[in-house]
């Protein structure tokens, strides 16, 4: 990795040697002058720590900053957004050891993410670095934007990318029957109402474990997200018609097109509710706000289906143009009209 270093290079850059790898570089870095080209990590110093929020604004976002300040409360409001990692200025070295490792696994990620979030632009180098940051952790996610822009995709990424081998569990809630939604998440023992035949597992069982993601978490009932945050928080529920508790261990994924503010704001969402399951909120763009993906994403589709390179290549200008109301889901479903029915292949 290329290390540009900013600030009390003394401190910093000691410590940054004894967590060097074969083939990594630092740089003496000036913020008078431009930024050098091909780096991979940025490390500020506490005096920098009044300029973080110029310096993330500006700095691409396939860059990670190393932000070693007195705290980290400063800079909390950028550390979701997948590539500010924070260390105390007085240091030791194994802790810079390990966060060096954390960028460098991070990296690795994000490279694997190329062929699944596609583009150059500044949004999906975003969207790569919030999938491979969150999914190194085991706290919530809320994946939030139009249709078609990619959340549930962004869902299952964080879980294979995780390193989980077990399948994760979808949810739509806005599937779910109303009437029996407590037995579909939680199940039920035989003979609970009239028509449990038998005992049936519910969904937090099945999620044991793994992954639960719950699709349109603004179409869960209040009473329900009560009882679903008593089982986040002590990690036990009770099927329905039993006494006997059960346990299950988790990872939260919830999506919606709103975020959880707005949900809190409409009264979507229970305010205990939010505040448990606020930690990672992922923004998935629509594509009209990142257009100039779009030959990317068509170069990707003709590769994946073997499709002479460029057949379309000419009309990319007005590609770019179009609104795209489904965004990335409509942009496939056209390529797939284009190359079927007019045989481009």
């Amino acid at each position: 990795m290329k290390i540009v270093i900013y600030g009390e290079e003394g401190l910093l850059s000691s410590s940054i040697v004894n967590a060097l790898k074969d083939g990594d570089e630092i740089v003496l870095g000036d913020k008078k002058k431009k930024m050098p080209e091909g780096i991979d990590v940025l490390a500020l110093s506490e005096r920098h720590s009044s300029y973080i929020e110029e310096i993330w604004k500006g700095l691409d976002p396939s860059i990670s900053i190393l932000a070693a300040f007195e705290s980290p409360v400063g800079i909390a409001e950028f550390m979701g957004s997948g590539n500010v990692f924070h260390i105390p200025f007085q240091h030791s070295h194994s802790l810079l050891r390990s966060t060096m490792d954390k960028i460098r696994t991070q990296k690795i990620l994000e490279k694997r993410l190329q062929n699944h979030i596609i583009g150059h632009s500044r949004d999906m180098k975003r969207l790569r670095a919030q999938i491979a940051h969150s999914s190194q952790t085991d706290l919530p996610v809320h994946l939030f934007g139009e249709t078609g822009t990619g959340k549930s995709m962004s869902s299952k990424l964080i879980h294979d990318l995780s390193g989980n081998r077990k399948d994760y569990v979808y949810v739509n809630c806005s599937n779910l029957n109303s009437s029996i939604i407590d037995s579909d998440l939680f199940g039920h023992i035989k003979g609970a109402y009239t028509s449990a035949g038998e005992t049936r597992k519910g969904l937090l069982g099945k999620a044991n474990g793994t992954t639960l993601f719950l699709d349109e978490v603004g179409d869960l009932p209040l009473d329900t997200q009560g009882k679903l945050l008593d089982t986040i928080e002590t990690g036990f529920y009770r099927q329905v018609g039993s006494d006997v508790e059960e346990k299950t261990s988790f990872r939260l994924i919830t999506a919606a097109q709103k975020s959880l503010e707005e949900l809190l704001e409409e009264k979507k969402i229970r305010s205990d509710f939010y505040y448990r399951i606020k930690n990672y909120s992922i923004k998935t763009v629509p594509l009209r706000q990142h257009p100039e993906d779009i030959p990317d994403i068509i170069k990707a589709y003709e590769e994946k289906r073997n499709i002479s390179e460029g057949r379309i290549k000419k009309d990319y200008n007005k590609l770019m143009g179009y609104r795209w109301s489904g965004n990335v889901r409509e942009l496939y479903h056209f390529l797939d009209r284009i190359y079927v029915e007019h045989h481009y292949d």
